[in-house]
This record gives C-alpha cells, sequence and structure tokens, in this order.
C-alpha cells in the first residue's frame, strides 16, 4: 500500500512514520479517520516549504529560500502571506520609520490580460480592488 503524505510517498506505514518521527500507530489513526493527507501540518512539514513563491516579481523556489535571500524569518513571510503584503517583506521600514518606500508595480495577470498592475486591473475591469488582492492572496495559498 504507497501512502501519500504531504507531496511524499511512502511503501508503507512503517516507512511514513520513520520518515516522519512519529509512531505507525499515529499514521494508522490518520489513516482510520481519512485525514491522513493532512498529518504533518502539525509537526511543520508545510507545503508552502516547498512551493514556489513570488515577491516583488522575483521567484524564489520555496518560502526558506525567500527568507534566506531576504534576510527576514519564516514568520515574516507566513505573516505577510496571510496579509497579503508579501511585496512588503524584505525592504525594512525606511529612513523615516514606519512608511514604506514607494515601489515599482507588479505586473498582473487576471484572465489573460497583463496588467501593469493590480490597481490598474481594478479600474480597467471595473472589479473591486479587494477581490483581486483576494485571488492573490488564495494564489498564494495553494
Amino acid at each position: 500500500m504507497t501512502l501519500a503524505i504531504l507531496g511524499h510517498s511512502f511503501e508503507d506505514e512503517i516507512a511514513a512514520a520513520k520518515a516522519l518521527n512519529c509512531s505507525v500507530a499515529k499514521i494508522k489513526d490518520c489513516i482510520a479517520r481519512n485525514c491522513i493527507h493532512l498529518y504533518g501540518y502539525a509537526r511543520g512539514l508545510r507545503p508552502h516549504r516547498s512551493i514556489p513563491i513570488t515577491i516583488r516579481g522575483q521567484n524564489y523556489a520555496s518560502a526558506e529560500m525567500a527568507c534566506e535571500v531576504l534576510g527576514v524569518s519564516p514568520n515574516t513571510i507566513s505573516a505577510a502571506k496571510a496579509r497579503g503584503t508579501l511585496d512588503n517583506v524584505g525592504i525594512g521600514q525606511g529612513k523615516h520609520g514606519r512608511h514604506m518606500p514607494r515601489m515599482k508595480p507588479v505586473p498582473f495577470e487576471w484572465d489573460g490580460t497583463l496588467y501593469p498592475s493590480i490597481r490598474d486591473a481594478s479600474r480597467e475591469t471595473g472589479i473591486p480592488l479587494s477581490r483581486f488582492k483576494a485571488v492573490r492572496k488564495m494564489d498564494f495559498a495553494c
């Protein structure tokens, strides 16, 4: 029986338990409750660590790599992703305290059309900016 847990395949319960550093009973319990695909979230094996992430138009192989390059903690990336403010990560507070410097607009694609920024997409389509931000936030969560 092959098990798939957070994108990793294991031959059986014993191999999964060894790899995830838990008991075989815990793996069997998750299988019985039909939640084996979620096992690992509480153990820090979150799938976003291997998912590519884009910050200010720069693509990173994972959130961990972005943390190293930008000099921020993983919690900073996670919190910014939840707030929908990933483009502000790693730029510092600026010389005026909490005021953020102006950034170049990040291109935004909607329905096959590329717009210079998310704000321009909102203006041209008539769709509220909050809806675009929610869609962007959902894309980062996946």
